[in-house]
């Protein structure tokens, strides 16, 4: 879930910074107060006119904007949902829960950490969806960064797909005054173990989900802070070296559909 604003309009604005959303996409809303009024929450909508951080919603692919007639309370968050075609009943799932982060190190330590380990992952995995049924997709975040300090990185998020599919986040790798040790991947059959930190170089991070940009392992950190994974790929942060330094922080998961 993302937390967006919306205005009270005709038609209603969503503001959701950094979105990648298409027309058409189905998305489902929640708040901690009451939604503008003409929106449900928990009901799908789907989105029309998108632009740059912003789109508007509809009842109906490709429909008309709903106009909103209040400002609503609270803070809202919009979460994209998947609605299975007419007659659609088998389908493939790649995708990948996201990465641990790399471990940090601490100020005067002048050791390494352990990168963070890759999320769990399927490639071309067969579902069976119930055609017309939304199923609320969920993208794992990337782990933390370890701090300065010697601190251990964050596990990445789960990913999901409703109750078709579940995929564990890798763990952090831990940081220099913990032993070192890369964070262990995702509990799936595949994922990337995260590196531990050895002589010079802090661990490398997991590898991602196949096929996909950065994929392959993150390269290990030999001078300053850890390195990042990419985002939408799952993979770990790699371990920092050095003094004071941070580990890399783990990439988003991401979630492919085809039928």
């Amino acid at each position: 879930p993302t937390t967006v604003t919306i205005t009270n309009a005709s038609p209603g604005v969503v503001t959701q910074t950094g979105h990648v959303y298409s027309n058409g996409q189905a998305v489902v809303l929640s708040t901690t107060g009451a939604l503008p009024s003409n929106l449900v929450v928990g009901t799908t909508y789907y989105i029309v006119n998108q632009a740059t951080n912003t789109y508007e919603l509809s009842a109906t692919v490709g429909g008309a904007s709903i106009n909103t007639g209040s400002a609503g309370s609270g803070t809202h968050t919009a979460t994209p949902q998947w609605v299975c075609p007419a007659g659609v009943t088998t389908a493939w799932v790649t995708a990948g829960a996201g990465g641990g982060g790399g471990g940090g190190v601490a100020s005067g330590s002048g050791v390494v950490a352990g990168g963070g380990g890759g999320g769990e992952l399927v490639i071309r995995s067969r579902i069976t969806p119930v055609p017309g049924t939304a199923y609320t997709a969920t993208i794992g975040a990337g782990g933390t960064e370890g701090a300065n300090t010697g601190g251990t990185g964050g596990t990445g998020g789960t990913t999901s797909l409703g109750a078709l599919v579940s995929l564990v986040g890798g763990t952090g790798g831990q940081g220099s005054t913990a032993g070192m040790s890369g964070g262990a991947g995702g509990t799936g059959a595949e994922n990337g173990l995260g590196g531990s930190g050895a002589g010079s170089a802090g661990g490398s991070g997991g590898a991602g989900v196949a096929g996909l940009a950065a994929n392959l392992q993150v390269q290990y950190s030999t001078a300053t802070a850890g390195i990042a994974a990419a985002a939408n790929t799952g993979g770990g942060g790699s371990g920092s070296h050095g003094s004071a330094t941070v580990g890399g922080a783990g990439g988003s998961g991401v979630i492919i559909i085809q039928w």
